[in-house]
């Protein structure tokens, strides 16, 4: 039996790596790689060429995201899979 913290990342990547990006799979990646407070204070889209767009709905909020952008992105790629 495996605990459930080790289930739920190796649930999650599956979900993501199956079919194309949809706006519903952005949010999810979204959510686990950057934890439930910044996710509320921001939203994401995909855009035509695949680039991710993030706003924040405040300047601090901002600050955060750019702060933290390194971090974000590993955990981004590790949801992913990649």
């Amino acid at each position: 039996m495996e605990p459930l913290t080790a289930v739920v990342p190796s649930a999650v990547r599956t979900i993501l790596q199956k079919g194309p990006m949809s706006p519903g799979k952005l949010r999810l990646a979204w959510r686990v790689a950057v934890g439930s407070a910044i996710d509320r204070a921001t939203s994401v889209n995909m855009l035509a060429n695949g680039t991710v767009e993030v706003a924040a709905e405040d300047l601090a909020w901002r600050r955060e995201v750019r702060r933290s952008q390194s971090m974000i992105m590993t955990a981004a790629a590790g949801a992913n899979g990649d």
